[in-house]
């Protein structure tokens, strides 16, 4: 292809090639503003420097094809640099220098993400709820009679093989009848006895053991435009700390968070850091800071 040059032509100045390339990289993540604009450039060999990132955008040196597509943020633009020159013959090298808007924050959806939660450290505590506390249900499971009671809120420290009292009468204690539990979920267990009427439960809590779940966490992407990855703040993960202040791995009503706070958030279905946020590149001085982001869920 043969290149003409303008009068008074700079031959420090790039001579634009062909058509600019725009691409919308997150077009399908719910993103439409986030461009790439890729330029062919040639330069007289000897005069080549590379660019300076993150200027702004030349429209000088951009030659947009004429489809009738507009991109009103293309101003927003900045240099994240070029390919490695090639020489073109004649003295020129040729390269491909691309400009980017910064992208928009998004959450990327992680499923099957592991993450060991504390355990419960509550041994020897007697527990009670009251009929208003929970819902109980009789039901017939694989031929044996069974009643599962589900709590209103929050969770419980039972486990499989626990003896709990039910109570009875309209006197909290007129009669009263121990049971072992055979299933257990977060917020609910079950004994193998239909159960019609009831005033309360009393249990001993154990300790429960620090445990894995696989739960659908999100990656919060978020983009900074530095050549310093130092002044990109990290965000911390969330460590339970004990009454000293030392990290541990079970959570009680003295530690921070305490074992009601924690079940507050589960309940209203917040999330927490797990590891330390991490700095990526992504083009030129515009960084990524990718910082997971996972469920309280009810110990």
């Amino acid at each position: 292809m043969a290149t003409y040059l303008s009068p008074g032509f700079n031959a420090s100045d790039p001579i634009p090639q062909g058509t600019a390339v725009i691409d919308w990289p997150f077009w399908n993540k719910s993103d439409q503003n986030t461009i790439v604009l890729s330029q062919e450039l040639w330069f007289r060999a000897d005069q080549y420097r590379k660019p300076v990132l993150d200027e702004p955008i030349d429209m000088t040196f951009v030659q947009l094809e004429d489809n009738g597509i507009s991109v009103p943020n293309l101003a927003e633009a900045i240099c994240v640099g070029d390919t490695k020159p090639q020489s073109v013959g004649n003295g020129y090298v040729s390269v491909t220098r691309e400009w980017a808007t910064v992208p928009q924050s998004r959450l990327v959806p992680i499923k099957g993400y592991g993450y060991t939660y504390p355990g419960i450290s509550r041994d020897g505590e007697v527990v009670e709820y009251l009929a208003s506390e929970f819902t109980f249900s009789p039901y017939v499971n694989s031929g044996k009679a069974t009643t599962r009671f589900t709590l209103n809120s929050g969770s419980h420290a039972f486990q499989v093989g626990d003896r709990v009292t039910n109570v009875y009468g309209a006197v909290l204690g007129d009669y009263t009848y121990s049971f072992t539990i055979t299933a257990v979920g977060s917020n609910w267990w079950e004994i193998e006895r239909y159960i019609y009427s009831i005033s309360a439960v009393r249990g001993a809590a154990k300790n429960k053991l620090p445990r894995s779940h696989v739960v659908t966490a999100f990656d919060q992407l978020e983009y900074y435009v530095t050549d310093d990855y130092s002044t990109i703040p990290l965000v911390a993960s969330l460590d339970v700390l004990d009454s000293n202040g030392d990290v541990t791995n079970s959570i009680d009503d003295t530690t921070n968070p305490t074992l009601a706070q924690w079940t507050a958030r589960a309940d209203a279905g917040e999330y927490f850091v797990p590891e330390y946020s991490a700095i990526e590149d992504w083009k030129g001085n515009i960084r990524i800071r990718r910082t997971k982001l996972i469920p309280y869920i009810n110990l």
